[in-house]
């Protein structure tokens, strides 16, 4: 048994059960063996079957050693270091998203302040696509629930060997409730979604350009604003270049996982592009307006269903601007989340003021206030000027209720 895996094996204990579920999972036959303590297990490999075999019960004296022989078999028909197959095997059911840094060449080392500033940057890159599979958006004025509470469940695995970088443990499959009901996608998991959203992302920035429409068109299942943000503060602001690259759990073997390469690799060229991409995605004309229209679409996440009332609840509105029909997405509180509710079953119209936004051909709603019902019979929007005031109704019993 090589040190280096005898020191792994010393540090976590592989779980045999769990072996034998990677291998499946991997396309190994399990078969029995003349010896009925052992499994033996085979592969086919350029033509040639592959064997080895491992015991049936972790309390034998050499299971380590067995195990061990194992790993290394393992590694050699994956073409991958054993401490790699062996983190694949214990992190089995967590998709694993990698980040290495470089300077032209490796790092071994890097200040603390500028450490704290990376994991900010990649908790961003993270938390933001998770808010855009609840809401998909150009840009966020901040996290939503989906992001806050994704963040949440994420941890920090150990650094690579060979050169400096961070390992994200993306939450464990399966989780209850954890494929989201407003998809039509209930095959893939919402944690790979969102991996996949930033892989996807990436390649979509490798391809060197890209015109104001695509961009607007890749928000759907690529980069937002606060995304490229998030990359922009490491590759730009701190001169270090990145790549990034995702140790899939085979739980969920997606064939859409192979449509985009990895790892992908982020430096100094890909600056400009990461900019005109930001910028096409932040909101312009900003108007303060008051909106009457009718709640089409409510989106609390029900998959991170949280009390809390900082985390806000989407919805979206429409109304009419400027004569033509429009969908506004706003975030709400708790409370206002209920009324938004109680009037799109009761099919009442609603008025909210907050500063207008337009994305692209996309429009949202910041600092949303003043949400209620309305008195109102037709949808609208009225720009709010010094010369107009909004009167708000005499404190009373609610008739929302």
């Amino acid at each position: 048994m090589s040190i280096a895996i005898q020191n792994i094996l010393s540090e976590h204990s592989l779980n045999l059960s769990r072996l034998l579920e990677y291998l499946k999972l991997s396309g190994w036959e399990l078969d029995e063996h003349p010896n009925p303590n052992i499994f033996l297990c085979s592969y086919s490999i350029n033509e040639q079957i592959v064997k080895f075999v491992i015991p049936k019960d972790e309390q034998i004296i050499d299971y380590n050693e067995r195990i061990a022989d194992a790993i290394n078999i393992i590694s050699s028909v994956e073409n991958r270091e054993e401490s790699a197959v062996i983190k694949s095997i214990l992190k089995l059911n967590k998709d694993i998203f990698n980040v290495r840094l470089w300077k032209g060449s490796s790092i071994d080392s890097i200040s603390y302040n500028d450490a704290l500033k990376i994991m900010s940057s990649i908790k961003k890159l993270m938390q933001y696509s998770a808010s855009s599979e609840q809401d998909p958006r150009g840009y966020f004025a901040k996290p939503l629930a989906r992001g806050n509470s994704f963040i949440k469940n994420c941890q920090l695995g150990h650094t690579f060997h060979g050169s400096f970088g961070f390992t994200i443990e993306c939450p464990e499959y399966p989780i209850n409730n954890f494929l989201s009901e407003f998809s039509n996608d209930l095959s893939t998991p919402l944690t790979r979604k969102i991996i996949i959203r930033i892989i996807k992302g990436l390649n979509d920035v490798k391809t060197g350009s890209m015109d104001k429409e695509t961009i607007f068109k890749n928000v759907t299942d690529g980069l937002n604003a606060n995304m490229c943000e998030a990359l922009l503060e490491i590759v730009d602001d701190l001169k270090i270049d990145v790549e990034y690259s995702v140790d899939w759990s085979k739980n969920y073997n997606i064939s859409e996982d192979s449509i985009y390469k990895y790892p992908v690799s982020l430096g100094r060229n890909d600056v400009e592009l990461l900019n005109f991409i930001k910028e096409q995605l932040m909101p312009h004309d900003h108007e303060q307006v008051l909106i009457i229209g009718k709640v089409i679409e409510l989106k609390a996440d029900a998959i991170y269903e949280t009390k809390s009332e900082k985390s806000p609840h989407t919805i979206k509105i429409e109304t009419l601007h400027n004569n033509k029909p429009i969908k506004i997405s706003l975030d709400l509180n708790a409370k206002d989340y209920v009324k938004a509710g109680n009037a799109h079953f009761g099919e009442k119209l609603i008025e909210v003021q907050g500063q207008l936004q337009t994305i692209g051909f996309s429009y949202s709603l910041d600092n949303p206030r003043s949400f209620k019902q309305s008195t109102e019979h037709s949808m609208k929007t009225v720009e709010i000027t010094d010369e107009i005031q909004i009167k708000e109704p005499q404190k009373g019993l609610s008739d929302w209720f």
